[in-house]
């Protein structure tokens, strides 16, 4: 069942809870928009011109393995946020896949990835 959610106006662009995805049974869900910088210095030492460049998002899945079989290499698509925060939408693709397991436990899965802001195939 969905959960119910009561706000006033002053919360009303506040999101509760994850997107499904395929393959996995999502508890939790990070994407962290990054960009390597270069920096200019005039003759006293100053910075006088930053520029930001080569800009990524690392995206981290984990959940209950629910069929989900992508390999590391393969494009990822998901249904969780793939844009904002300075990043675009781009390709995603699969950096690292982890399963684990236990007597007494569903089997788990965490899944790495890097979005690019090219479209990549």
């Amino acid at each position: 069942m969905a959960a119910a959610v009561l706000d006033s106006s002053t919360a009303s662009s506040v999101s509760f809870g994850l997107e499904a995805e395929s393959g996995m049974l999502v508890q939790s869900f990070s994407r962290s928009v990054s960009a390597s910088k270069a920096e200019i210095m005039d003759a006293d030492g100053d910075i006088v011109t930053v520029g930001y460049y080569n800009q990524t998002a690392s995206i981290s899945l984990s959940g209950a393995l629910n069929g989900f079989s992508d390999d590391v290499g393969a494009i990822l698509t998901i249904s969780n946020p793939d844009s904002g925060n300075g990043g675009a939408d781009g390709t995603i693709v699969i950096d690292s896949v982890t399963e684990s397991q236990s007597a007494d436990g569903f089997v788990q899965i965490e899944v790495s990835a890097t979005q690019y802001e090219a479209t990549l195939s």
